[in-house]
């Protein structure tokens, strides 16, 4: 702590401190109820089963450069049939290069001329179109991994699904389904593409891999870890810009 740099100097460091401990805290109790938790099995599906999905990329003046890369990866996403999948962009602001974007990537557009009720307007209208059982909403920065589809639409297929004797998912008939286990929300993990996150991700890379999906648990671990460092990292540029 600054002590020696006079009374706001001292006021500056206590808040910082109390800020990034506070994040620090957050993250600890969040990975300590996540530990307490029982993970939901999910079920491996006949590929016939993968229902149809929206995936909705809401947009309002991000630039095309930056939509390129969440509506490129997008298309990407495996999927037992791709023409299950129906991409659209979400554009409120209603410009035409984002819709000669989306055409040349050759996913859907819709174009909203007004910006009512921000972003839940866009997403409203969008559902509107929508005739899919279910919706994946993406914000325009965001690039999903190939995989995401097949790692989180399983869940929703889980009452009609159960182990057999030997351990294996089979699909049950439809007076054995069991409503009660319905899924209507899922929600995945997220992280910020940056050098030093990507940096720690590689030399720990043996850690962290699992079935070739990383652990949510050691996924928070690493965010701790990058929390304390950006403390540190706060607090020497602080102090020397003193």
């Amino acid at each position: 702590m600054p002590f020696q740099e006079g009374l706001f100097a001292l006021i500056m460091g206590v808040l910082l401190l109390a800020s990034e401990m506070s994040a620090a805290f957050g993250t600890f109790e969040l990975f300590w109820r996540k530990n307490k938790e029982s993970e939901i099995e999910k079920p491996l599906p006949l590929e016939e089963d993968f229902p149809h999905v929206d995936v909705f990329i809401a947009t309002h003046n991000e630039s095309a450069d930056l939509l390129f890369n969440t509506i490129n990866a997008s298309t990407f996403m495996d999927y037992p049939d791709k023409s299950k999948v129906h991409i659209y962009v979400c554009d409120d602001g209603n410009r035409k290069e984002i819709a000669e974007l989306a055409k040349s990537l050759n996913v859907n557009y819709l174009g909203l001329s007004e910006n009512k009720d921000a972003k839940s307007g866009n997403l409203n209208h969008a559902l509107s179109m929508s005739h899919s059982p279910l919706v994946v909403t993406f914000d325009s920065d965001m690039i999903p991994r190939h995989n995401f589809l097949m790692e989180s639409v399983p869940y929703f297929l889980i009452p009609d699904y159960q182990k057999n004797n030997e351990g294996v998912w089979e699909r049950i008939s439809s007076e054995k389904r069991n409503d009660s286990e319905k899924v209507g929300f899922v929600q995945t993990p997220q992280t910020f593409i940056t050098l030093i996150y990507f940096s720690l991700i590689y030399l720990l890379k043996p850690l962290f891999l699992m079935n070739k999906i990383f652990s949510l648990k050691k996924l928070m671990l690493c965010e701790i870890v990058l929390i304390l460092q950006h403390t540190l990292v706060q607090t020497q540029c602080f102090l020397e810009e003193r």
